[in-house]
Parts: C-alpha cells; sequence; structure tokens
C-alpha cells in the first residue's frame, strides 16, 4: 500500500503516455530487468526438519514489445490510454532463505504479459512532448527455472531443485513512466511493482507442496515506441 501511494505522488515526475496528445496506435520495443521475489511455506511439520519458508528471488533481464492505443477517454487535461505488453527474459534464481542467498538456479527463462490503463498528463516542451503517467492493470509471468547451481553450493542435495521447477506468478501491477517525445518517437523509461502478488508453483520440496505466502516485484524498464 504504501508503494502504491507513493506512485500517485509520482505522478507528477512518472510515467509515459505516448507523448503524443490525440489519440493513435504505437509500437514498441524495449529491454529491462525485473526481479520477481516469491514467498512460500512448506508444511514439514511431521519431519524431523521442521517446516521450511522459501523465498526465491527470480532475477531476470527482458525483452519486451508493446502495443499501445492512445486516447481511450479523457478526463480533462488526463488521458487515460491502454498498453498491451510481451515479455521474455533469462536470468538467475537465489535462495534468500539460505544463510548467503545462494543461487539454486544459473539458468533459466521467462515469458509474461500485461495489460495496464495508463492516465497520462502531456505537457509541450516545445519541440518535446513530455508526458508522465500513472499506469495499473493485470499481469502475469511464466517463470523456468533449470535447477543447475554452482558445485559449491551444498543446498545440491536436494532432487526437488535440481530438476528444475516453473513458478506462475501474477498480481496487480502498478506502473510509473515519463514519456519523452520528438515526433512520432517516444523514449519510455519505467518502473513497475506489484500493489498486491500471487502465484503457483510445482516444486515439491520433500514432496509437499507449497504454499504462496505473497510475491512482491520490481522492474524496470527502457521502451522505444513508433507511431503506426
Amino acid at each position: 500500500m504504501k508503494k502504491l501511494l507513493a506512485a500517485f505522488i509520482l505522478l507528477g515526475f512518472g510515467t509515459p503516455c505516448f507523448a503524443q496528445s490525440g489519440s493513435g496506435s504505437y509500437l514498441g520495443v524495449g529491454i529491462g530487468h525485473m526481479t520477481y521475489t516469491s514467498f512460500w511455506f512448506v508444511n514439514l511439520s511431521s519431519s524431523t526438519v521442521g517446516d521450511s519458508y522459501p523465498i526465491h528471488n527470480l532475477n531476470r533481464t527482458f525483452l519486451n514489445l508493446l502495443y499501445q492505443r492512445n486516447g481511450i477517454f479523457d478526463l480533462g487535461p488526463v488521458r487515460a490510454d491502454l498498453a498491451a505488453e510481451f515479455r521474455a527474459g533469462t536470468g538467475k534464481t537465489s535462495e534468500d532463505f539460505l544463510p548467503l542467498g545462494e543461487t539454486i538456479s544459473e539458468g533459466g527463462a521467462s515469458l509474461g504479459l500485461s495489460l495496464l490503463l495508463k492516465f497520462g498528463y502531456p505537457i509541450d516542451a516545445g519541440n518535446l512532448v513530455l508526458t508522465p503517467s500513472l499506469g495499473l492493470g493485470p499481469q502475469i509471468d511464466l517463470h523456468y527455472s533449470n535447477g543447475e547451481f554452482p558445485a559449491s553450493n551444498q543446498f545440491a542435495d536436494s532432487d526437488a531443485y535440481a530438476e528444475g521447477w516453473l513458478e506462475t506468478l501474477y498480481g496487480l501491477a502498478v506502473q510509473v513512466e515519463f514519456a519523452i517525445a520528438i515526433n512520432k518517437i517516444a523514449i519510455m523509461p519505467s518502473y513497475r511493482f506489484f500493489a498486491t502478488g500471487t502465484g503457483t508453483t510445482d516444486l515439491e520440496p520433500d514432496g509437499r507442496e507449497p504454499q504462496t505466502e505473497g510475491v512482491d516485484l520490481s522492474a524496470f524498464a527502457v521502451t522505444i515506441a513508433f507511431s503506426i
């Protein structure tokens, strides 16, 4: 909730809604880095180990494709746009539950989709149009971790991790951007986080199914978009 309130405060500094003052469609391509943190509970009370609380940090560098429709409706000087994004990424997974946050997967892949409704305030600055905006909408990402970790990691004894696993993480995303547009080209740096998130996994440590205790997201990206 604190992050959500901060995002509204940052609206005056933040996201782009495409720096065109009117309606229209846009295509973009970008690059970014995201960290998903998934919190789990594994009931092992009947074993000699005790309950487990895995915390996975899924670090992914990704490429994104964006389609955006500007001018869905207006609220005075504020313009509402609708943006759909597809992502594909790769990276490592680490485990905060371990003493040193060891890497438990040196490789992995991710695919994701999001749909955001953006509210932007275009500002005409001569040859530039600057558009801070705030976006809100659903996001889902599928993360595969291959379970290949450094030989120095003693956690490698866990068969559940060594075989690789899938995590499906989703939630309500909030995005803050700032678009800088010249003519029909816009450069769009953005930051995104989850107002609320959850997930599922096929990982079964010691044959037990983990229960989700929430999902956090922190993602940065820069997208270049073109009017079509």
